[in-house]
C-alpha cells in the first residue's frame, strides 16, 4: 500500500469498491446460466454447450496480452474498453434465434473477461494495508456473491415463467455493469491509487509481449515454489474443468431440471455458502497464510466429483454443491492470494497474478475437450467425473508438498530480483 495513504482514503476506495463489486456481481449470475440457456431454450448440441462452458476460463490465456494493454492505457480508458467489449456484446443475444448466433456473441464477450482482474490486483496491492488485505478481499467477494445469488435466482424464475426473458434482462445487466465500471473509474481517480508508481512501456506491443513471455519463463525457471504452485493448480484445474464441462449435461439431460431448480441447486446454493465462508477464509488466510488454507481446500475438494456421480435429484445435487462450496473457499481466495504471497514485492504482483490467470486457459481447453469426448464415447458422466477426482487428488498431493517445503523456508522466494528483461526505453 502507498505509505502516504490515509485511513479516509482507504475507506473511500473500499466503499466504491464494494458498490462496484455488487453491480458487477449481478452480471456473473447472468453469465452462469448461459450454458443452460443454450442447452434448454436454444437446444444447443454437446459441443456448442461445451464451447459456452469453456469460453470464460479458456480466455484467461489472454491475460498476458491484456496486462500489456493495461500497462499502456490509463485506467479510465482500459475500464471503458472492458465494458464495451465484455458486456455490451451480450445485447446482441437479445436478437438471436439460433444457438450458434448466441454462442458467437457470448464468446466475443468473454475475450476481455479476465482483464478486470488486473485492475483488481492493482487496487488490492496499492490501496489496502497488507495486514487486512485478505479480509477486505473476502468481504468484497462476499458482496459480489450476494448479488450473484440474487441475480441467478431471479433469472432462473423468470426463464421458467417466460423462456424469452433473456431479451429483457440482458440489456439491464449490461447497463448495471456499466454503472459498476463507472465506480471503478472513480477508484482510479482517487489520490491513493493515482500516486502509485507506474512504468509505461515504450516498445511496440508485440515486442513487449515477447519480452513478457520471456520474463514468465524466467519466473518459472527461478522461482521454484511458484512453479510448483502452478503445477498443483494445473492438475487440480483439469479436474475442475471436467466437472464444469459436465454440469449442463447433468442438470439438463440426466436430472432434467427446470431453470429455477438449476439456479437453486448450483448458482444460489454454491454462492450462498461462499458468501459466509469467504469471510472465514479471509480471516484464516490472514492468521495462517494463504498457502496453508489453500492446501486444506485441495484435499477437501477431492470428494466433490465423486458426489456428483451419486446425485439423483435437485436435493442431492444441492447437498453436493454445498459441500463443494465449503471445499472451494480456500481455492477461490487462494487463486489470487497465493500468487500475491509468493510474489513478495508489490511490483511483482501483476506478473504473478497474470501468469496464474493465463494458465487457466490451457487447462480449460484440455479439460473440457477431454471430458466431453469421454462423455460422447460412453454416454455417461461417471467415468470423466471419477477421472476428475483422481486429478483433484494429484493436485492435493502436489500442494501438500509445496506447503511442507514452503513452511520450512519462510522467506518469500520472489522477494529478490527476478530474471526480468526491462522494457526498452
Amino acid at each position: 500500500m502507498n505509505s502516504q495513504a490515509s485511513h479516509s482514503e482507504v475507506r473511500r476506495v473500499f466503499a466504491l469498491h464494494c458498490a462496484a463489486m455488487a453491480l458487477l456481481g449481478m452480471h456473473v449470475g447472468v453469465l452462469g446460466i448461459m450454458p443452460v440457456l443454450l442447452r434448454k431454450t436454444f437446444e444447443a448440441g454437446e459441443w456448442q454447450t461445451t464451447l459456452a462452458t469453456m469460453a470464460i476460463p479458456s480466455m484467461a490465456v489472454l491475460t498476458i496480452f491484456w496486462n500489456e494493454v493495461y500497462a499502456r492505457l490509463d485506467s479510465r480508458r482500459f475500464l471503458i474498453g472492458l465494458w464495451l467489449t465484455n458486456h455490451v456484446p451480450l445485447i446482441g443475444i437479445t436478437f438471436c434465434d439460433q444457438a450458434w448466433s448466441v454462442l458467437v456473441f457470448f464468446v466475443v464477450s468473454t475475450l476481455t473477461y479476465c482483464g478486470i482482474n488486473l485492475f483488481y490486483a492493482d487496487v488490492l496491492r496499492t490501496c489496502y494495508p497488507a495486514v487486512i488485505r485478505n479480509r477486505l478481499f473476502a468481504v468484497l467477494n462476499s458482496i459480489s456473491l450476494l448479488c450473484t445469488i440474487f441475480s441467478a435466482y431471479v433469472i432462473g424464475r423468470l426463464l421458467d415463467i417466460y423462456p424469452e426473458a433473456f431479451r429483457v434482462y440482458l440489456p439491464i445487466s449490461v447497463a448495471l455493469a456499466g454503472l459498476g465500471v463507472f465506480l471503478l473509474i472513480r477508484i482510479a481517480a482517487q489520490p491513493v491509487f493515482a500516486r502509485r508508481h507506474v512504468d509505461h512501456p515504450q516498445q511496440p506491443l508485440w515486442e513487449s509481449l515477447s519480452r513478457v513471455v520471456h520474463n514468465m519463463a524466467g519466473v518459472f525457471r527461478e522461482d521454484r515454489n511458484f512453479r510448483r504452485c502452478e503445477g498443483a493448480f494445473f492438475v487440480y484445474g483439469l479436474g475442475f474443468m471436467f466437472c464444469n464441462a459436465l454440469m449442463p449435461f447433468l442438470v439438463c439431460d440426466k436430472l432434467k431440471m427446470e431453470y429455477a431448480g438449476v439456479a437453486r441447486s448450483t448458482q444460489v446454493s454454491y454462492h450462498l455458502v461462499m458468501l459466509f465462508t469467504f469471510l472465514v477464509g479471509g480471516y484464516l488466510m490472514d492468521r495462517l497464510g494463504a498457502i496453508r488454507v489453500t492446501t486444506w481446500s485441495f484435499v477437501m475438494v477431492i470428494f466433490y466429483p465423486i458426489g456428483l456421480t451419486l446425485v439423483a435429484d435437485e436435493a442431492s445435487l444441492t447437498l453436493v454443491v454445498i459441500y463443494n462450496a465449503l471445499a472451494m473457499t480456500g481455492i477461490q481466495l487462494g487463486g489470487t492470494m497465493v500468487p500475491l504471497q509468493l510474489a513478495g514485492r508489490p511490483s511483482h504482483a501483476s506478473m504473478y497474478v497474470g501468469i496464474h490467470t493465463a494458465l487457466v486457459g490451457p487447462r480449460a481447453v484440455i479439460g473440457h475437450v477431454v471430458a466431453i469426448a469421454l462423455y460422447e464415447l460412453t454416454s455417461r458422466i461417471e467415468l470423466p467425473l471419477l477421472l476428475a477426482a483422481i486429478l483433484y487428488a494429484g493436485g492435493a498431493v502436489l500442494m501438500i508438498r509445496l506447503h511442507r517445503d514452503y513452511r520450512a523456508d519462510t522467506r518469500a522466494p520472489a522477494a529478490g530480483p527476478l530474471p526480468v528483461t526491462p522494457a526498452a526505453e
